[in-house]
């Protein structure tokens, strides 16, 4: 008489039974039952909240198969029980909206929970393990022992918040821990580590490169090149070797200031919002109003010249000071040969100040020599050649 395994309920056929039959069950057992064990999958739409899978001695049936494919009619979350045996399952919630929750039976065919069930969002897919009584899922938080790292795991077993993970080749992972006041993860070329921010600049050769501190970075060591361009944003300045400083004057081919200049216009500006020309400047160009304000230098229509500092050049000349402009005096002669207008004999004719005069070569009074006038362009100064530029002001 046939009997049937315990888990899988394939037909055990009794001894000198089934003679010229017994293929045809052996090819059931093989070919049919422990088939659907290990690969088959059936579709299993449940009409009523609770709802046992089928589970059949020696023939095909819901339960034996390796992934189930849940549905339900019921329009709301269900459960599907299984046989009260150890097997192993895929299980997959195609509905679109409502979970699915799997229990084994406490009896074959029951739908009363023997233990605990695993419940399968919609749209979910999980790999889940019964003993015959409890469901579990199988994932990392279920193994007991540490998951090795040729297996996919870390081999530690355990890893401390916030550290970094390093692979250690086919050992246990590394850690790198956060510094303590700093965390650049640095590596020589073999390992890493953590530094401070001082100790990363000169493990990176970069030296002690910036500080940042609210909206001011100094650059305190090393050197930035290759840089294509360098923002500074509102009234923001450079400062220290290299840069302008408050108080330098440029000139601008532009009629509008760029920024963090001023046109050197005269006016009087705050001394709090301009606090760095006015510790360059002071009240050299003028006090403003004495409190608040001080007075740019006003350079329309100047040339700068150089301030002499006691060279001699431009004697008693404060710094700062204008000067109005001015023509050398200047005496000029020239020697005739002949009579000047034919008559006068040769003789020296002087130019004094635009005054002309003539004395006879030899004579010792001056004679009344011709006038001798000269062609220039007249205007209300003495000046070059130039063009007009605006000059500025470093704020």
């Amino acid at each position: 008489m046939s009997t049937y395994s315990t888990n899988l309920r394939i037909e055990l056929i009794g001894t000198g039974e089934q003679a010229g039959t017994w293929g045809t069950t052996t090819n059931t057992n093989l070919g049919t039952l422990i088939e659907k064990a290990i690969s088959g999958s059936v579709s299993v739409t449940v009409s009523v909240a609770d709802t046992a899978l089928t589970a059949l001695e020696g023939a095909d049936d819901q339960s034996r198969n390796m992934m189930l494919v849940l549905d339900t009619s019921t329009g709301a979350n269900f459960n599907v029980y299984t046989p009260p045996s150890p097997k192993l399952y895929i299980v997959r919630n195609a509905s679109g909206s409502y979970t699915a929750t799997i229990y084994n039976s406490t009896v074959l065919g029951n739908t009363t929970a023997a233990g605990t069930g695993v419940a399968v969002a919609a749209g979910q897919s999980l790999l889940l393990y019964t003993d015959g009584t409890n469901f579990r899922t199988i994932d990392a938080a279920n193994l007991t022992d540490t998951l090795a790292v040729a297996n996919g795991g870390t081999g530690a077993t355990s890893l401390t918040a916030n550290n970094i993970i390093l692979g250690n080749g086919t050992s246990a992972v590394q850690t790198v821990a956060p510094g303590t006041d700093g965390n650049f993860l640095v590596s020589d070329g073999t390992t890493w580590t953590t530094e401070s921010g001082a100790t990363a600049r000169t493990s990176m050769g970069l030296g002690s490169i910036a500080t940042q501190n609210a909206d001011n970075v100094t650059i305190t060591g090393g050197s930035m090149t290759d840089m294509t361009s360098v923002t500074v944003s509102g009234a923001g300045r450079f400062s220290g070797n290299g840069a302008l400083p408050a108080g330098a004057v440029s000139a601008f081919a532009m009629t509008t200031p760029p920024t963090g200049w001023l046109e050197c216009n005269g006016a009087a500006v705050s001394r709090s919002t301009y606090s760095d020309l006015y510790a360059a400047i002071g009240i050299q160009f003028g006090p403003g109003d004495t409190v608040t304000t001080f007075n740019l230098p006003d350079l329309r229509g100047q040339f700068i010249r150089g301030w002499d500092n006691g060279r001699g050049l431009d004697p008693g000349r404060s710094f700062s000071g204008d000067q109005s402009d001015a023509q050398e005096s200047k005496i000029n002669s020239f020697t005739t040969t002949e009579a000047v207008g034919g008559a006068n004999p040769p003789g020296t004719s002087n130019i004094v100040n635009g005054n002309s005069s003539y004395r006879e070569t030899g004579a010792n009074d001056a004679g009344n020599g011709t006038a001798i006038r000269f062609n220039a362009t007249v205007g209300t100064e003495t000046r070059p050649t130039n063009v007009a530029l605006m000059y500025c002001i470093k704020t």
